[in-house]
């Protein structure tokens, strides 16, 4: 896959665990080159050291300290908004924030804080670095159209984006579950 000139663009009805995660594992981290920051870590996780290959350095970023055995090279105990105002010297090439919005149990619900935590995690990137973004699309916390708002106020458009996919389910409680990978 040639990231550097690429748009893939998906709607389709499936498993959005499944394919929301094999999209993970089977085309986001095997392509990923130079540093990455992966935000949020589960069990499930383990691999993705081995599978993101190019890879240098593979850091990992999560608010549960028992979760750190599943995470990469270097893994820190922190939000998101602290790890990297705590941390404003420190640049990555790619940022991952898979999963981290848009359900009940969710890093936050919270419109404004998702804003601010990507607008935080885009300083944090390299120039040219790229963000990974990964969240469902449940009533009443955040539509579709929210989302595309939100990026398109953060500049993330157009020939920016490298991959972007809607997922759309109807036996889950969200209804759909939105992907964006995009440039800096």
């Amino acid at each position: 896959m040639d990231i550097e000139n690429s748009l893939i663009y998906s709607s389709r009805k499936i498993d959005p665990v499944s394919e929301n995660r094999n999209w993970l594992e089977k085309e986001y981290l095997p392509n990923v080159k130079g540093s990455l920051l992966f935000v949020g870590i589960k069990e499930y996780c383990a691999n993705y050291k081995k599978i993101a290959v190019g890879v240098d350095q593979f850091t990992t970023l999560d608010v549960n300290p028992e979760v750190a055995k599943f995470g990469g090279d270097y893994h820190y105990v922190s939000t998101l908004d602290e790890f990297i105002l705590s941390n404003t010297n420190r640049k990555y090439q790619n940022i991952s924030l898979h999963g981290l919005w848009g359900m009940n149990d969710s890093y936050s619900s919270d419109k404004a804080g998702m804003k601010e935590s990507i607008s935080n995690s885009l300083s944090a990137l390299r120039s040219g670095g790229t963000l990974q973004f990964g969240a469902a699309i449940w009533d009443g916390i955040i539509s579709e159209k929210e989302y595309e708002e939100l990026f398109e106020d953060l500049g993330l458009v157009g020939n920016k984006i490298i991959h972007k996919s809607i997922v759309d389910v109807h036996n889950y409680p969200w209804k759909t579950h939105y992907i964006l990978w995009a440039r800096k």
